[in-house]
């Protein structure tokens, strides 16, 4: 089966840099936005990054930048009780986990992505402003 997801979307929220409790992996996470033309659906989906691409998503990327995100999906899954009932009651949500965002800048039309992935996950751009 194939997992692959490619999203042009805003961030729309604060790049957040965090370690893991067990080896001190870093992880970003952020919340990007995608709107269709119309303007009349957005999606707002949660992103995490790890490793050193997400060291690199924090130097380079912030709240308001138009990013191109490539990774695949991803489903959290837990269990929280509702504070009103006191029953315990499963949860779940959607995520990207990003192998790669890229700053992309929508208004240029010069700007030329070519996303490949395969084992090793490449991301190319003609644009100067992208990150790679």
């Amino acid at each position: 089966m194939i997992n692959q997801v490619t999203l042009a979307a805003r961030v729309v929220s604060d790049i957040e840099l965090r370690r893991t409790n067990k080896k001190s992996i870093l992880v970003t996470d952020f919340r990007a936005m995608y709107q269709d033309k119309k303007l009349a659906n957005a999606l707002f989906i949660d992103v995490e990054v790890w490793g050193s691409e997400a060291q690199h998503v924090t130097d380079t990327i912030k709240r308001g930048d138009n990013v191109l995100i490539v990774g695949e999906l991803r489903r959290d899954v837990w269990t929280s009780k509702n504070v009103a009932t006191g029953v315990s009651e499963n949860r779940s949500k959607i995520k990207i986990t990003a192998h790669r965002v890229v700053l992309s800048n929508p208004s240029n039309s010069n700007v030329e992505v070519n996303v490949q992935i395969n084992t090793d996950t490449n991301v190319k751009s003609k644009d100067r402003k992208s990150v790679v």
